[in-house]
Formats: C-alpha cells, structure tokens, sequence
C-alpha cells in the first residue's frame, strides 16, 4: 500500500500548474500579436488572481519596470498556489487520519 507521503504533494503541483498555464497563456499572448486566442482566454481567471489579491491587499506594491513587475506577479502567483497546495495537502492528511 502507497504511503500518505507518496500520495500528497499538491504543495509543489499547484505552483507548477500554474506555471504552465502562464506560459501556454504569454506563448498565446506571443503568437496572437498581444491578442490571446478565444481558446485559451479561460487560463486568464487561473493565472492572473493573485495579482489581483496583491493589488488589494498592498495598493502600491507594483515597480514601474515591465520585467520585475512580472517577475513579482510570477513569484505571488507560485506562493498563493504553493500555499493552497500546502493548506489541502494538510486538510487531506487530517481527514484521512480522523477516519482511522
């Protein structure tokens, strides 16, 4: 039988789905001229929320460079996932240890 251990690692695989979603998004975003393709419009309410949570929580957070802007938005972006990951990854093994 598979350990729990084995079975639950969403800290790391939210963070890295979110990473592809943002990138098949910028590679849309790059062959479409600045335009993302109808197909792929869906991925924006996955990958663009916690840019949204930062604007609200910390108004001035953002810089008045492109890149580090986007850099900064990459990295809350990776944290706010990694830490759904590590809140299910917890409530996962509390529910599995109280049905014992």
């Amino acid at each position: 039988m598979l350990s729990i251990k084995r079975l639950i690692r969403f800290w790391w695989l939210f963070p890295g789905v979110y990473l592809i979603a943002l990138l098949i998004q910028l590679a849309g975003m790059v062959s479409g001229a600045g335009h993302t393709p109808r197909s792929l419009q869906f991925l924006f309410y996955a990958v663009a929320w916690p840019s949204y949570v930062l604007n609200f929580l910390l108004p001035r957070a953002g810089t008045h460079h492109p890149l580090l802007n986007l850099i900064l938005f990459l990295v809350v972006g990776m944290l706010t996932y990694a830490l759904l990951g590590f809140l299910l990854d917890l409530a996962i093994k509390k529910y599995r240890n109280r049905r014992r």
